[in-house]
């Protein structure tokens, strides 16, 4: 998946290997790169943050190590009017994103690539400058199995392949 070209080295949160942590109602709003950075999870899980209007990216995770992470869950959030992905997804472990809306962000609403299994569920998308939904299923080696994909709705992606 081709994405918006990001800064790691700036984020609002960084939260950095973190194992069996729940992280509620997380804010950041009109910073300059990426709102919530989530490196090298450990079976994390994120619920009702806002992500608002940063530079870069809503939410990205990161891995050190492909297959470090854990089970990731995403639930509950908002991603809207940031300059990259509304949720940057390029990790290897679970990955359940359910109940997400992702709208008017300068990239993808959400990209994901190599997770090991994944559910997406419940989530409208809309008005992204990319897709609402890419979905890699090889990254580096890393096919996506056991998908499942319900209720989620993309509207207005202006996205195309040239």
């Amino acid at each position: 998946i081709a994405t918006t070209p990001r800064v790691l080295n700036v984020a609002q949160i960084l939260v950095a290997n973190a194992k069996n942590v729940t992280i509620e109602g997380a804010r950041a709003e009109n910073g300059e790169g990426i709102g919530l950075l989530l490196a090298n999870p450990g079976n994390v899980t994120i619920q009702n943050a806002s992500l608002l209007n940063n530079t870069g990216d809503g939410v990205i995770v990161t891995e050190s190590e492909p297959g470090a992470s854990g089970t990731v869950i995403i639930r509950d959030s908002t991603s809207s009017g940031n300059g990259g992905d509304g949720f940057s997804l390029p990790l290897r472990g679970v990955l359940v994103v359910h109940r997400l809306r992702a709208d008017d962000n300068g990239g993808f609403g959400i990209a994901i690539s190599g997770a090991r299994k994944l559910t997406l569920a419940d989530n409208p998308f809309s008005a992204n400058t990319h897709a609402g939904i890419a979905i890699d299923g090889v990254m580096q080696g890393a096919p996506v199995t056991a998908t499942t994909v319900r209720g989620s709705i993309v509207a207005m992606s202006l996205w195309h392949t040239p």
